[in-house]
């Protein structure tokens, strides 16, 4: 009960000005003991709007000091446009004085507020300690007037997923994700050199050589993110953190703020229609709205690095349509007519990523900090730019007119002649039919053992049955709230186990469609699973927790394999249930008794990052496919001897699927083609574009007879490998 009769409306209303919120002390303490006033003041605040209510939450009401700090808050929120927070997110406990420092100005959850770090559009960045673990923290919060948006809390939620997931030096680290009266917030690591933007509007441009230095760290940093099939989107100074800086040396850099990162190959327009991004730093892609991938960030970075090296933008406009229209059409001011000390072979690789074709710039981030860190450390021994890819167009008379000289040519055989005639042609798939229905990208599908039932999963949190004959839809279980990662039938088709975004492992059954039991896995998602053939044995992994080996039948955790170093990407459990094999953002691949979790090798199976893993149907060969070799490569088991590889076009592939015969293996690429090799010959069978984006899972039926894939387009299809 409050010690002191309730004061009116008008008089609440004075803390939601700065002189009030600092001189009614006794109205203060009044609202310590008071719930109704507390809320009643809350209303007023968002009906108002007023920017000042972060008065009312925070502050040692009897010390001097925090008065002093939170007057400092308060003037930094509201020259920046800060929207007020609710009492209950942010607030003062009855944490002891003497426990409080002299500049804590209250509390979010367990969390010690002590000021303000930056403001944006998406909320406010706060300095904090947490007492736990008597370190120094960041957190960014939601603004409170987008809370209530699903959009702005759905980016908001993407933004700690994507940054979550990614495990480097060069990135920044997220403690943890939570939630506190109806708020999403995330903790960070704190560091103290600010940001990039902040550094160059301090000391203008920086020396060459730092400049390179800060290049090589930042496209270390979007490597570990691409292998993580995640595209920043919105690379430039203000998104860079430094670890700490000095007017002559800034420190490490680390990329923050994924708030526009997705998936790879799901960037387009944002749900509104309006394009994501900052116009100076943009990608011609993006400000065109076309699809995007990896070097869509190149560019940005390349427009990043001309910054730090001149001091001024690359792109400038009076209004953001003139940007995006230098961005498309106009070349930068040549670096060297601003600076001549810039040296030739960074101006070189500046241009080369200000390329307007994504084609024409280099193919990867990690070969952008390969170069910059050889030329730095080599002076002397400079790495020539990879050319650029030769695009050449001919006539149908000029291709007649070949012809014709290679037909005729005296140093071609008739035998040669015969043989190029007579050599196997590459076919496509048969379309059967098209699965239409979700309303999301579709990340996975099985086939029932019976071959007769096909189940799709998709970011719109449906399942979706479908008869696998002829597409027709058979059953649908809605009304979740997280998307389907991964899928999987067991006990011979009968239950069908469902693996979320939130981690949740659903057990349902195939034929009612009702929910027979949920499985609590500890990791942040479920996006990878796999489960035996006796169904004893269920494998789950996500992107940050490593892989748990589940008993199915007595819904217990056996073993917990250790985690890998970085981001885990792809897992698979061989045919005779002996061995999960693992791969992560760094190439690795583990090898793991299925049964006991013993560790059984490691080796190196792609030079960037592994996305897909298949056993054989005989388990004893492995395929991987990788972002960085961009091809797939069958192991050996018992060896671990690599002992074939099968180019792909410089295309990375996301999946992989054999056939049960094992003859055959297919892969979903992210180009949206599918391809179908000959396992003994080597040779590409079949290849088709079956998706509008990227393939992200595929599945053979148990005849051989049917290949299932779904994407990004939100559509699956049937083909007829007949």
């Amino acid at each position: 009960m409050a010690s002191s009769p309730c004061p009116p409306d008008d008089r609440l209303r004075t803390l939601l000005t700065e002189e009030g919120a600092t001189q009614q002390g006794d109205l203060l303490a009044h609202l310590d003991e008071c719930a109704r006033c507390r809320h009643a003041l809350e209303g007023l605040a968002d009906t108002e709007h007023d920017l000042r209510g972060v008065a009312r939450n925070v502050g040692d009401k009897g010390d001097r000091a925090g008065a002093d700090s939170l007057r400092r808050l308060l003037a930094d929120l509201a020259g920046q446009g800060a929207a007020t927070l609710p009492w209950s997110a942010l607030h003062h406990t009855s944490t002891p004085r003497a426990a409080l420092s002299p500049e804590t100005l209250g509390h979010l959850d367990d969390y010690q507020i002590n000021g303000t770090l930056g403001q944006g559009a998406m909320g406010q960045v706060l300095s904090a300690f947490d007492p736990a673990l008597n370190r120094k923290v960041a957190i960014k919060i939601l603004a409170g007037n987008m809370a209530g948006d699903p959009v702005s809390r759905e980016r908001f939620a993407r933004e700690a997923r994507a940054a979550a997931a990614i495990k480097h030096a060069h990135v920044v680290t997220i403690h943890a994700v939570r939630e506190t009266g109806g708020l999403p917030y995330l903790v960070m690591e704190y560091l103290a050199g600010g940001s990039l933007q902040d550094y160059l509007e301090r000391h203008g441009a920086l020396d060459w050589r730092v400049a390179a230095r800060l290049g090589a760290e930042i496209a270390e940093g979007l490597a570990a993110a691409h292998a993580a099939g995640l595209i920043h989107r919105d690379i430039k100074p203000s998104n860079i953190l430094l670890d700490s800086s000095s007017p002559g040396v800034p420190g490490t850099a680390k990329i923050g703020d994924f708030g526009l990162a997705r998936i790879a190959d799901e960037s387009r327009l944002t749900a509104s229609g309006i394009l994501a991004g900052t116009p100076i730093y943009m990608a011609p892609e993006q400000a065109l709205g076309e699809p995007l991938d990896e070097r869509a960030d190149l560019f940005s970075l390349g427009s990043v690095l001309y910054t730090l090296c001149t001091g001024r933008e690359p792109f400038t406009g009076s209004n953001p349509m003139a940007v995006l229209r230098q961005v498309c059409e106009a070349t930068p001011i040549p670096i060297r007519r601003i600076d001549p000390t810039i040296p030739g072979w960074l101006v070189d690789l500046i241009e080369r990523l200000h390329a307007k074709n994504p084609a024409d710039r280099l193919a990867s981030a990690a070969e952008v900090a390969s170069l910059l860190r050889h030329d730095l450390a080599h002076p002397d021994q400079l790495r020539p730019l990879p050319p650029r890819p030769i695009r050449r167009r001919r006539s149908r008379l000029q291709m007649a007119a070949m012809l014709v000289v290679f037909l005729l040519a005296g140093a071609l055989t008739l035998s040669a002649y015969l043989g190029w005639f007579s050599a196997p042609r590459t076919a496509s798939f048969p379309l059967r039919a098209t699965l239409k229905g979700h309303t999301g990208p579709i990340w996975a599908v099985a086939f029932s053992p019976d071959g007769q039932t096909l189940v799709t999963g998709s970011d719109d949190t449906t399942l979706r049955f479908w008869e696998a004959a002829t597409g027709k839809p058979t059953g649908l279980i809605s009304g979740q709230t997280s998307a389907v990662y991964s899928v999987a039938f067991a006990r011979a088709g009968r239950v069908v186990v469902v693996g979320r975004g939130n981690g949740l492992l659903q057990v349902w059954d195939a034929a009612t469609r009702t929910e027979q039991s949920a499985i609590p896995h500890t990791g942040g998602n479920a996006r990878r699973m796999a489960i035996s053939s006796d169904s004893k044995t269920l494998a789950v992994g996500d992107s940050s927790q490593g892989v748990e080996l589940w008993d199915f039948d007595r819904r217990k955790i056996r073993v917990q394999l250790p985690g890998h170093q970085t981001t885990l990407l792809a897992l698979a459990l061989s045919p005779d249930d002996k061995t999960v094999a693992t791969g992560d953002a760094s190439g690795q691949i583990r090898l793991w008794d299925a049964r006991t979790g013993a560790e059984q090798a490691t080796f190196q199976g792609d030079s960037l990052g592994l996305r897909a893993l298949a056993f054989s149907p005989d388990s004893q060969t492995l395929a991987s496919a990788g972002t960085g070799d961009k091809d797939v490569k069958l192991w050996e088991v018992s060896s671990r001897r690599e002992i074939a590889r099968f180019a792909a076009d410089d295309t990375a592939l996301l999946n992989l699927a054999f056939a049960p015969s094992g003859t055959s293996l297919a892969a979903g690429g992210r180009d949206g083609t599918v391809r179908l090799w000959s396992v003994p010959a080597g040779q590409v069978l079949a290849i088709t574009s079956a998706h509008q984006g990227s393939v992200w899972a595929l599945a053979i039926s148990p005849d051989g007879k049917t290949l299932a894939t779904v994407g990004e387009d939100r559509l699956g299809k049937l083909w007829d490998l007949r």
